[in-house]
């Protein structure tokens, strides 16, 4: 699937992530259709790695596959279809397809919530829901989520950069709110 990033392929030419992720796509959807796990699977980090050189709509197009294939793999945890849903509303949430985006991660926190699991794969969709309400201007809506998902990291991670961001999270919708004397503790905790 990749042989154009092998030198004996490349014969000399240099070769961009990009055009081995162009030319491998298509090859990932008709090669392993009979393999939905392992296709979701590589599907999630090409889509991953269009994400991470800014091609965006190609990420979303390849996150959106992964989605599907996990979706019908018979043998995919709950957790993996997470993170595979993770990824996906990310690239929806970074070309603002909010609703879309908030839609997957409300779908993925009940299918964790229904296996009863918590910890860190739960605080990470909770707080980019309430995140993504923060960016909308929703602080009443998001700070729920922001709150849930800081009670959580501070039980699993803590001490983390990801509690830091959830309590300058916190502390911000506290002060948009008018409550500058509790987000004032709440910021000097994130330090």
């Amino acid at each position: 699937i990749l042989q154009q990033a092998d030198p004996n392929e490349a014969k000399g030419k240099e070769v961009t992530v990009r055009q081995v992720l162009d030319k491998s796509l298509p090859r990932v959807a008709d090669e392993l259709a009979d393999q939905p796990l392992v296709q979701a699977r590589l599907l999630n980090l090409m889509g991953r790695s269009y994400r991470q050189i800014g091609a965006l709509d190609v990420a979303v197009t390849a996150l959106e596959q992964s989605s599907a294939k996990i979706a019908t793999a018979a043998d995919a945890s709950v957790t993996e279809r997470s993170e595979i849903d993770l990824e996906y509303a990310r690239a929806l949430a970074d070309l603002g397809r909010n609703a879309e985006a908030l839609t997957l991660l409300e779908a993925m926190v009940g299918r964790l919530r229904a296996a009863q699991i918590g910890g860190a794969p739960l605080a990470t969709p909770l707080s980019i829901i309430g995140s993504i309400h923060n960016d909308l201007g929703k602080f009443l809506v998001a700070e729920p989520y922001i709150r849930e998902a800081m009670q959580i990291r501070e039980q699993v991670l803590p001490g983390s950069p990801e509690l830091a961001i959830t309590y300058n999270n916190l502390g911000f919708i506290l002060q948009q709110t008018g409550r500058p004397d509790q987000a004032l503790p709440i910021y000097e905790r994130a330090h």
